[in-house]
């Protein structure tokens, strides 16, 4: 019975103005982009059309904690 499996489909091929960028997919879907600064980072998770979730992969934690402040939306 294969009914209690997820895939996760994790990519890091993105333009700023796809469908998956701008939409917020339901169900197991990861959209990796590298940023520059934290700002820009910042504007760009605000400027989507839901802010339903969002996640922060780092291993600084001065930068998850300035972004998870940060970012408009209704989980991280």
């Amino acid at each position: 019975m294969l009914s209690n499996i997820s895939l996760l489909f994790l990519t890091n091929h993105f333009q700023e103005d796809m469908l998956i960028v701008q939409d917020e997919i339901f169900g197991p879907v990861m959209s990796l982009m590298k940023f520059k600064t934290i700002e820009e980072e910042i504007m760009r998770a605000n400027n989507t059309k839901y802010g339903l979730a969002a996640g922060i992969v780092t291993k600084n934690l001065d930068i998850v904690n300035t972004m998870s402040r940060s970012i408009r939306t209704g989980i991280v």
